[in-house]
């Protein structure tokens, strides 16, 4: 958190959800690990981080996808089925 000594509300301008922007098309087979974190005081949306198999041709990486987007859901939703049936 930065420091907020003069001004504490303007602080608050500092702090932006994570996951505003659109990902890459990501196949929920390529997913290694999701994580879906929740709302904080400075982001009103829950945060969903997917980290990418090594497999892929995203090589591990970590993205942040908004969590009001429909693919967002959809990949959440897959995920869920296909990781309950491949456990």
């Amino acid at each position: 958190l930065p420091r907020c000594s003069v001004k504490p509300l303007l602080c608050f301008t500092a702090y932006k959800c994570r996951c505003t922007r659109k990902g890459p098309k990501i196949r929920y087979k390529d997913v290694q690990k999701l994580e879906i974190k929740p709302k904080h005081p400075f982001c009103q949306e829950k945060m969903i981080f997917v980290t990418m198999e090594n497999v892929s041709r995203f090589k591990g990486q970590e993205y942040c996808l908004h969590p009001k987007l429909q693919s967002t859901k959809n990949l959440v939703k897959w995920f869920r089925i296909w990781k309950d049936k491949h456990r």
